[in-house]
């Protein structure tokens, strides 16, 4: 039985009889077998792959921007690297980013919830 709505069950492990050939297949049975080979654990493994060539890519950025430069917020004075400022700047926005994202998710499943309650 599926364990996620909407989405169909397969069967990975297909014993195929072998008195037939490969040409013998039928069509649905073949591509079932091409489906099952993707798992999410294969799509971790290239998300991880991703990924990783894109932190050594960062690193390399980093190590490149190694001059340091004056930065100044309010009361605090420091000169990092240009990379490493680069890099914190990019962190402060995608931390920006998901702290407005969950505000918004919050605040649609609250809706949700009121508009539920009201049907009931």
């Amino acid at each position: 039985m599926c364990q996620y709505p909407g989405r169909k069950s397969r069967n990975t492990l297909r014993s195929i009889s072998t008195n037939r050939s490969d040409d013998e297949v039928p069509a649905a049975e073949a591509e079932d077998d091409q489906l099952a080979a993707r798992t999410r654990t294969g799509a971790v493994w290239w998300a991880v792959a991703v990924i990783l060539l894109l932190l050594i890519g960062l690193l390399v950025f980093v190590l490149q921007n190694m001059r340091h430069v004056a930065l100044r917020f309010t009361w605090v004075h420091f000169s990092p690297p240009a990379g490493v400022a680069l890099l914190l700047s990019a962190v402060a926005g995608a931390l920006l980013v998901f702290l407005l994202g969950t505000a918004r998710i919050l605040q649609l499943r609250l809706a949700a919830r009121r508009h539920r309650r009201r049907r009931h």
